[in-house]
């Protein structure tokens, strides 16, 4: 019996070279369409407790006990001279600040994101650092009690409800799961907290889902809802794209940077990256190569996961989770069962890292979706949003839908400026770009036994959607905006039944005072999002961040003009947004700078 197994598994080991080089052949081209049953929803699209641990194997203490950014014992980071840097960070370093949780008043270091990337950026926007410590993540998580914020608003006064649900529901889970991710007990080293870890030494996927479960409690917006869970999605694919580090290994992985590192050195994009590794398995398998470019199982396995990640910077996750299937084969083939369990608990964690992924890709594709039909989304956003609706849809593997938005955003951003260096210039052509690539690759098409390729036609719900929304959108920015409800919406799409009718009346003086005020809170975070975290100056800052006429600030209920103000620095939780005079106003409904509303008087 022992024979027979150990037979089969040299059988495997010799096929596994023939299918790698097919998988090459066939995404050689780039873009392929996915294969039925290559993607699987209820594994990528199940939802989930944000806080639920999911851990391939239990870690152990030693090696994960260690800083990921400077290497050194995370027990070190407890003394306050102590300095966590990383070795390979560049010498200009991230802005620091001292920042104080509005939670539990814990006072610790910050870094503002970088705004230039020093590494290549995917098509969604998803940045990919040259060094370890080249990227601050955009949310600021406090190690003490857990709490999670987009930067711009992190130090914003919050109120009792979301400190209550931090400190009963965020706190406790946050401990656990630190406690699991680096392999360290509090009560083994008499610490009450992981107050001691600096912003780097917390694993930013984290940060990100700490600050979606707290935002939507508090009934976050679509946009800010779908920006957060995109920033889950980039950090899980920066994990799924980290050097391999694993027991066994070492030698695999020097023989392959060896064989490959004149080509690795000279480029960054990942298609191009992909071709190296695939043309290394090619002249590997070549009839009468030398014996020297033969790769071990070993070293196939470390292509094979390099390849996982390459796939999913371009947009193929079906195409990653073959790779990684192929790993999995690899890791199961070898002999030594400490190398065999070393490899497929890091196979495991890269399936639940691309599933992870998968399923934020998914939500923030859906609540782009909504906020985009309810007039959510920033007017300086909107065809920033159109194009990643489509493009998000894309990576998830659903084209049909993909096509309207993909189209849509081509054609409105011929319209806007694209010459210059600013932020929007910018923008504008890498979205000209990609939407122009993305809609030429063969996701999008159906290829006859000619060659002949065929479109492939739209879902009718996306374009009755996109249709409804577009028109608009060209003469003055985003459409008119449906009032969003007072308690927080399940982020799924909105299913029009019936064109948009045309009117001249600005979108901000319909519904109720209540969802003015949900809107204008949504401008105030779009602009505070890039202006460092400052408030609009003044009024004419706020209503041209909204798109709308600065007459048209008036309350939909009474007709009254709404006065804004810019809260006074140090001055915590004020209100911003209000009726002239308020106590003989019949709407009394007041906004404050923590994003809350309130009546004058209670």
């Amino acid at each position: 019996m022992r024979t027979s197994t150990l037979a089969a598994l040299r059988v495997g080991v010799i096929l596994l070279p023939a299918f790698l080089v097919a998988v090459a052949d066939d995404a050689a081209a780039g873009l392929a369409r996915p294969e039925p049953g290559t993607i699987a929803p209820d594994q990528f699209r199940k939802g989930e407790d944000i806080f639920k641990i999911r851990l391939p194997n239990k870690p152990h203490a030693g090696p994960l006990a260690r800083c990921p950014v400077c290497g050194k014992p995370l027990k070190d980071h407890v003394d306050p001279n102590f300095v966590c840097r990383s070795p390979d960070l560049d010498a200009a370093a991230p802005d620091a600040r001292k920042v104080t949780c509005p939670v539990c008043a814990h006072t610790f270091r910050a870094f503002v994101p970088d705004a230039e990337s020093r590494g290549r950026m995917d098509m969604d926007f998803c940045r990919h650092p040259k060094g370890t410590g080249a990227l601050a993540s955009e949310i600021w998580m406090c190690a003490k009690c857990g709490y999670a914020s987009p930067y711009w608003s992190f130090a914003n006064p919050v109120g009792p409800k979301t400190k209550e649900f931090v400190q009963t529901r965020v706190t406790p889970a946050t401990k656990e799961r630190l406690s699991a991710m680096i392999g360290l007990k509090l009560e083994a080293f008499a610490f009450d907290d992981f107050s001691f870890l600096d912003q780097p030494s917390i694993p930013e996927f984290m940060k990100s889902e700490n600050a979606l479960a707290i935002h939507d409690k508090a009934g976050a917006g679509p946009f800010l809802m779908a920006k957060l869970h995109l920033g889950a999605a980039h950090a899980f694919r920066r994990m799924l794209n980290r050097p391999l580090a694993a027991m066994g290994l070492d030698r695999a992985i020097r023989r392959v940077d060896a064989l490959l590192v004149n080509e690795l050195v000279a480029t960054s994009d990942p298609l191009e990256l992909a071709k190296v590794f695939k043309r290394a398995l090619a002249k590997a398998d070549a009839p009468g190569a030398l014996d020297s470019a033969h790769l071990s199982s070993l070293e196939r396995f470390c292509i094979c996961m390099r390849l996982a990640g390459l796939h999913d910077r371009l947009g193929e996750g079906w195409w990653s989770k073959r790779y990684l299937d192929t790993a999995d084969r690899l890791a199961r083939a070898q002999q030594k069962d400490n190398v065999r369990m070393s490899l497929l608990a890091l196979v495991a964690e890269r399936r639940n890292v691309l599933s992870r992924e998968f399923f934020h890709l998914t939500r923030a594709a859906a609540l782009l979706k909504q906020g985009l039909s309810s007039g959510d989304i920033p007017r300086q956003e909107f065809v920033t949003s159109v194009y990643l609706a489509g493009e998000l849809l894309a990576r998830i593997g659903e084209p049909a839908s993909a096509l309207p938005w993909l189209s849509a955003a081509r054609d409105l951003v011929k319209e806007r400026p694209r010459e210059g260096n600013d932020a929007a210039a910018q923008t504008a052509r890498l979205v000209a770009a990609w939407s122009r690539l993305r809609l030429d690759c063969p996701l999008f098409f159906v290829t006859d036994k000619a060659g002949g390729r065929t479109r492939i036609t739209a879902k009718h719900e996306d374009a009755q959607l996109v249709a409804r929304i577009v028109p608009s959108a060209r003469r003055a920015g985003p459409p008119p905006a449906k009032v969003p409800a007072t308690e927080p919406v399940e982020p799924v799409p909105v299913e029009p039944t019936t064109p948009r009718e045309e009117t001249d009346e600005p979108a901000a003086a319909a519904g109720t005072c209540e969802g003015l005020m949900r809107r204008v809170w949504s401008a105030i975070e779009a602009y505070r999002a890039a202006h460092q975290g400052s408030f609009p100056p003044n009024a004419d800052a706020l209503t041209r961040q909204m798109g709308i006429d600065r007459s048209a600030l008036v309350c939909p209920e009474t007709g009254k003009p709404l006065f804004y103000r810019r809260p006074p620095a140090g001055s915590g939780r004020t209100f911003i947004l209000f009726h002239a005079d308020p106590a003989a106003c019949p709407c009394k409904l007041m906004l404050f700078s923590d994003g809350s509303t309130g009546e004058f008087g209670q």
